[in-house]
């Protein structure tokens, strides 16, 4: 959705840079989300039928004096190896979808708040880009360890969360507290006058 919103922006802000008319519609702008979206979706329904995952038991190199593990942990696994064949395109194109939502809200940095929240959605998007950059190897390095990995999921999932939400409506908050005070300052100085004015005439 942030990728569409920026393309259609930065194409109406092109034309106009170079004096033209041009009608970016609704229809023409979400032609990216529908295309990440039915790649998701079928990518995760091959996922689902033809390797799917099962519940298995995990033994941990613990074992008591006579050879018997005694500590193991659950966890969802594929059937086979073939989920990479589907996972891999599934990872790929969702990162080229990052990559490609930060250049265009790079772009479109420059203009103002009242238009978009390009600029910040830029930092929000190249900070995206960089957790989901520093958090893949975190994630290889905690894979057999089940509390590290929850944990290391839990923190990447709140950071990656917070990237988006707190750049992208912050700013709005701040731009329209300040838009309200100018506004009631405006008001207040045009009712001092009014009443200077009235107040003038009753005098003269």
């Amino acid at each position: 959705a942030l990728l569409s919103k920026a393309y259609r922006l930065n194409q109406l802000m092109s034309a106009g840079h170079r004096m033209r008319r041009v009608q970016v519609s609704a229809r023409d702008a979400v032609r990216p989300l529908l295309g990440l979206f039915v790649i998701n979706v079928t990518l995760l329904l091959c996922i689902t039928f033809i390797t799917p995952y099962h519940y298995e038991r995990v033994p941990v190199s613990n074992y008591d004096l006579y050879g018997r593990n005694v500590e193991s942990y659950g966890t969802c696994r594929a059937s086979d190896g073939m989920i990479w064949a589907f996972l891999g395109p599934l990872l790929a194109a969702n990162f080229l979808g990052v990559a490609v939502a930060t250049n265009q809200s790079w772009i479109a940095r420059n203009m103002p708040t009242e238009m978009s929240e390009s600029y910040y959605l830029a930092l929000s998007m190249a900070s995206l880009l960089e957790t989901a950059i520093l958090g893949g190897p975190i994630l290889l390095v905690v894979s057999d360890m089940p509390t590290a990995l929850y944990i290391v999921k839990s923190l990447l999932l709140s950071i990656a969360c917070m990237t988006i939400l707190l750049p992208l409506f912050v700013p709005k908050y701040l731009a329209s507290r300040q838009q309200l005070g100018i506004s009631s300052s405006s008001g207040g100085f045009r009712s001092t006058r009014r009443d200077f004015s009235s107040d003038g005439l009753a005098v003269s």
